[in-house]
């Protein structure tokens, strides 16, 4: 039994690309949390984001690190 072109294609899809955006996805949440984590401690925010963008969970403990700073803006 042969396979179409449309559900081949599905099939690549669901194979290939939904888990690499489903990574991606996971990544900008991590980097999201990077940014607003090293907004409260006086950080870069874009370094931050691509820290925890490439380097995931554990650019965040590297964040948490250092305490909160207490500067009223």
């Amino acid at each position: 039994m042969s396979m179409d072109t449309a559900a081949a294609g599905a099939l690549i899809f669901a194979s290939l690309l939904l888990p690499m955006l489903l990574a991606l996805v996971f990544n900008v949440i991590f980097g999201i949390i990077a940014v607003s984590m090293a907004k409260k401690r006086g950080f870069n925010t874009v370094p931050a984001f691509f820290a925890g963008f490439f380097a995931s969970f554990i650019a965040l403990f590297f964040i948490a690190m250092f305490p909160k700073s207490n500067t009223n803006f």
